[in-house]
């Protein structure tokens, strides 16, 4: 139970009955803080700083003790972005947390030029300032190895490629380089290797190696930089490899062989090997090679046949079953008639079927009622007498 809820209950409020600035959380059976109360509170921290209660969401446990606002200790990081000060919180203070501060509500006015707000906003103009005299405008330059020091508010660089190939869709777009001021090509290209799969298969005393070749994976979705490539498989040259061990289609597989090989014949061997690694603009192909590998048993293939091959099946999959919803529907219409069709199905119609298809439908649904109705009647004989 918080304190609110301990303060509260002792002055006789009760959950059908609470004061206008709070409300009854039942799940935890407690009184909270309304939103409309917190952001119209004002907190101070220790060293006098004061701040708006907006800033209040969510608590956490740390040492025994629950920082939140109900318990009038709410956790937050120092203003000032100090590493170290008196005020800090003891047992805050050689934690890991960033908030070391325990601020309190107050009912002393908010004062602006006193406040976390104005020391937030000081830093914001100071970061535009210190951007405009170095890039020569105020504002972030388009560079993901670009930061602002939080203490001096000047911009500085940290080279990482691995961050590049992931800022945009392509990776870095930028034709100089802002870390060491060098030409880019930012042409787009892709990794591309084959994985070569060994296996064995026993056929009674005889052990037989079953070797696939799979050909032109891509390490990346998306095409990036050249030059994005180039730095990424200098520092990531086991990238290929580490993708293909964690993959679905093969981490099963080595686990297997790795733990059950000595139980079962089954797992006996499964062997990864990453080769022919390149970076091209599109995937090409060595047909004479391809033919030396059949040639000598082993079993080639092409990643962007399989993705070929299994996108048709998907789109005739997709086609079969359009055309089973379609014949249902338009059976649906000569039995009912297109004006008796639900509200769906008849969006589904004006959708899936042309005017002129709808209009011979309605032409064949009038012709056979027009033949049952003369078609003649057979009478028997009590119809007779």
């Amino acid at each position: 139970m918080n304190e609110l809820t301990e303060r509260l209950l002792a002055q006789g409020y009760n959950p059908d009955d609470p004061p206008d600035y709070v409300r009854w959380y039942a799940n935890m059976k407690e009184f909270e803080y309304t939103s409309k109360f917190l952001a119209s509170s004002t907190w101070e921290a220790p060293c006098g700083v004061m701040r708006k209660g907006e800033f209040t969401h969510g608590y956490g446990w740390i040492n025994g003790i629950c920082w939140r606002v109900e318990n009038n200790n709410y956790n937050y990081a120092c203003p000032y972005e100090k590493e170290e000060c008196e005020f800090f919180h003891p047992l805050l203070k050689d934690t890991g947390v960033a908030s070391k501060c325990s601020w309190c509500l107050t009912e002393k006015p908010y004062n602006y030029d006193n406040s976390a707000e104005k020391i937030e906003d000081d830093r914001r103009k100071l970061t535009l300032q210190n951007l405009e005299r170095r890039f020569g405008y105020p504002g972030m330059i388009h560079c993901i190895c670009c930061h602002i020091d939080k203490k001096t508010c000047e911009p500085y660089f940290k080279y990482n490629p691995e961050q590049c190939i992931r800022f945009t869709r392509n990776g870095c777009v930028n034709k100089t380089c802002y870390c060491t001021g060098k030409e880019r090509n930012v042409k787009t290209a892709n990794i591309y290797y084959d994985v070569k799969v060994t296996t064995e298969r026993r056929i009674g005393f005889i052990i037989e190696p079953i070797i696939t070749v799979f050909k032109g994976i891509k390490l990346f979705e998306t095409p990036k930089s050249i030059t994005d490539l180039e730095m990424y498989l200098k520092l990531n040259p086991d990238a290929p490899l580490l993708k293909e061990t964690r993959s679905r289609q093969h981490s099963e597989a080595l686990f297997f062989a790795e733990h059950l090989a000595e139980y079962s014949d089954k797992y006996r061997k499964y062997k990864l090997e990453i080769q022919n690694v390149r970076i091209e603009k599109k995937e090409s192909r060595d047909l004479i090679q391809d033919l030396e590998d059949i040639r000598e048993g082993i079993t080639v293939v092409h990643k962007s046949d399989s993705a070929r091959k299994s996108k048709e099946l998907k789109s005739q999959k997709r086609a079969k079953t359009n055309e089973r919803k379609i014949a249902k529907l338009e059976a649906n219409i000569l039995k009912i008639g297109y004006e008796n069709l639900e509200p769906l199905e008849k969006r589904h119609a004006d959708k899936w079927l042309t005017k002129g298809r709808l209009m011979e439908l309605k032409y064949i649904r009038k012709q056979k009622m027009k033949e049952e109705q003369e078609k003649p009647m057979q009478l028997s004989l009590f119809d007779i007498y």
